[in-house]
């Protein structure tokens, strides 16, 4: 059974005939569960929600089980059997947690020949091609950003740069040593820098020189560190903020994470006093990650890739303060793109999505990762 739907959950009632009792296999998570019924029932009866795009496979055995353990049982959940008794939702700001550096992509620069300028504010790949055409040795990038808050500059600051013959790479006009670096980013040809002692408060500059070669390839860098980033009003240039230890659920992008590419979990203490015959399941709406788990005082709950997951969290609920934590994944699409198309993201990607064309913006069309609907705890006698 499938559910062909992207956006909604159905809860169904499942009914089958025959001897045989039935086994059913999560394609997902690979478990397989039991059901089985009472000797009497002429047709086994069972309950299956199915998230979006989700899908099982029933089996239906040809002979009864004999002394095995039963991992489903043959319920509905009681907020749908008797209805819920206190929605409670975890309202206000959530307490950030990442496993990865935040990163800004500078894939914008001016291109300079001696002192002459050729153009500014283009795209890496236009520079790119002006050098390849006019055999253009001794060229200049340069790329801008503007720092904030001095905080920023407490912690490390990474730039991470293609592998690539380069003469100088200058911060803020200081030249930047460019010995092999042992740590990359992502993929080994990036190699990472630490930056930090070259940059100020305010704007700041990255200037690179090269000489032309044939087939010669560049690529955008990138800044790794401890910060939010924002774009100014004219959306010509990124800001760098101080990060905050609590977030709003939002869009990731529109809480500084645009380009955000790893872990990130949303954490939120609630408190809770549950009767022995109560029962406390967890509804999470519209969350846009490649997949999501969802653990409570530090144990796995389960792991989803739907926008919306309700479960019941009883056996890991405690009477007192609990722990919940949702974190989400995101993908390489915010920060290898392509990025700039007007429609949005791309199906079919080759070497000239990556150019300018017409179907291009200078503005930055991303994918929505975040936390964004409401979190609710749902209460419900037990069954």
């Amino acid at each position: 059974l499938t559910n062909i739907s992207r956006n909604k959950r159905y809860e169904v009632n499942i009914s089958m005939s025959g001897d045989g009792d039935i086994e059913i296999w999560d394609l997902f998570s690979g478990d397989k569960a039991r059901i089985k019924n009472s000797d009497d029932a002429d047709r086994k009866q069972f309950f299956r929600a199915f998230d979006p795009v989700s899908s099982c496979l029933i089996v239906q055995h040809k002979l009864k089980f004999v002394d095995e353990e039963i991992k489903m049982k043959n319920e509905r959940p009681a907020y749908l059997a008797k209805g819920i008794k206190e929605e409670i939702n975890l309202k206000g700001r959530w307490k950030l947690k990442k496993s990865d550096s935040n990163v800004v992509l500078l894939d914008y620069c001016d291109l300079n020949i001696g002192k002459r300028s050729i153009l500014n504010d283009a795209q890496i790949c236009q520079a790119e091609e002006e050098i390849q055409n006019n055999r253009w040795d001794d060229f200049n990038l340069i790329f801008k950003f503007n720092i904030k808050n001095k905080n920023i500059l407490k912690n490390n600051v990474y730039l991470a740069i293609d592998e690539f013959k380069w003469e100088t790479i200058k911060i803020n006009e200081e030249n930047l040593c460019i010995l092999k670096s042992p740590d990359y980013f992502l993929d080994q040809k990036i190699k990472k820098y630490e930056i930090g002692q070259h940059l100020k408060v305010g704007m700041n500059k990255i200037e690179i020189s090269g000489f032309w070669y044939p087939d010669i390839e560049l690529n955008p860098l990138y800044l790794l560190g401890d910060f939010l980033v924002f774009f100014n009003k004219n959306y010509d240039c990124f800001e760098l903020k101080e990060i905050k230890p609590t977030i709003e659920k939002k869009p990731l992008v529109d809480i500084g994470f645009p380009f955000y590419c790893g872990r990130l979990s949303f954490v939120k203490d609630f408190d809770i006093v549950l009767s022995n015959s109560e029962k406390i399941y967890i509804s999470c709406g519209n969350i846009i990650s490649s997949i999501s788990s969802l653990y409570l005082n530090d144990r796995l709950v389960g792991k989803f890739y739907s926008k919306n997951y309700k479960q019941d969290i009883s056996n890991f609920a405690g009477n007192g303060k609990n722990k919940l934590e949702i974190e989400i994944c995101t993908s390489l699409f915010n920060i290898f793109g392509p990025i700039h198309y007007k429609d949005g993201e791309l199906y079919e990607v080759n070497p000239e999505s990556f150019c300018p064309n017409d179907k291009q913006t200078r503005i930055y069309n991303f994918k929505n990762y975040g936390l964004i609907g409401d979190v609710k705890l749902l209460i419900s006698l037990g069954n």
